[in-house]
């Protein structure tokens, strides 16, 4: 076989699976979307169309806006919202939105890992963002102190916006799994109050969970990767959960 055939065919199969590729991410994203757009519907949620444009979305603003006391939303990056929808509780308000943070840690250096988008082995990012769903709880007319739990082997990235300060909680087993940061200067006594045992035991059913607090603002995710869609609902509710028992113990 001659040498331009050869790279002929090279050149259809390399093409041709980056074509495949692409396909493949756009039929993911659609099947997201409308997962999204049905949960929407089923449990009294809106869902927000978002625009083509970071810069000229309204609604991606204004929720980063909203939660930009949390320090996953205030760093000086880019970052990107899809899928964003938003519900009024009793006690708050919880608006959920796949998030993308382009090429950074939250901590504002590089990731320098593979990128995956690890939502059950399906398809990758780009090397370097980090892709998770966000459940962000805005509470009115509440307070609490602010901190960050993360999992203590990856502590090096997951705190790095806080001082690096931390205590143990005194249950062996959370403390060997996840590690709680804190501000210089923090009441660590207010903060050890919002996590008695049957709380730690809670976080301890996710193995990659990672919850921030600040003000009357909660973010709750699963650490580097999107929630899976088989598995949405019952986050919503394990996460609902989470932020309703932080909350009670801080109105205490």
């Amino acid at each position: 076989m001659p040498d331009w055939a050869i790279f002929l065919i090279l050149c259809v199969v390399i093409f041709g699976g980056v074509g495949v590729m692409i396909y493949l991410l756009v039929q993911y994203d659609k099947k997201r979307t409308e997962a999204f757009k049905a949960y929407a519907e089923n449990n009294g949620y809106s869902f927000v169309e978002m625009e083509a444009s970071y810069a000229e979305s309204k609604d991606e603003s204004s929720v980063i806006k909203q939660f930009e006391v949390l320090q996953s939303m205030n760093t000086e990056i880019f970052r990107g919202v899809d899928n964003l929808i938003r519900k009024q509780f009793d006690d708050f308000e919880l608006c959920i939105f796949d998030h993308t943070t382009y090429g950074k840690t939250r901590g504002g250096g590089k990731t320098g890992g593979h990128g995956v988008d690890r939502d059950d082995g399906e398809i990758g990012s780009q090397p370097g963002d980090i892709r998770e769903t966000f459940m962000c709880f805005d509470f009115k007319n509440a307070h609490f102190p602010k901190f960050d739990i993360s999992n203590r082997y990856k502590f090096f990235t997951l705190s790095r916006y806080m001082s690096n300060q931390s205590f143990d909680t005194m249950h062996s087993a959370f403390d060997e799994q996840y590690t709680v940061c804190h501000d210089s200067g923090a009441d660590t006594d207010a903060i050890k109050a919002l996590l008695p045992d049957e709380f730690c035991e809670l976080i301890l059913k996710e193995k990659h969970l990672y919850l921030e607090c600040g003000d009357d603002k909660i973010m709750i995710c699963i650490n580097r990767r999107r929630t899976p869609l088989k598995r949405f609902e019952e986050f919503v509710d394990y996460a609902i959960d989470l932020a309703r028992r932080l909350h009670k113990a801080a109105s205490a």
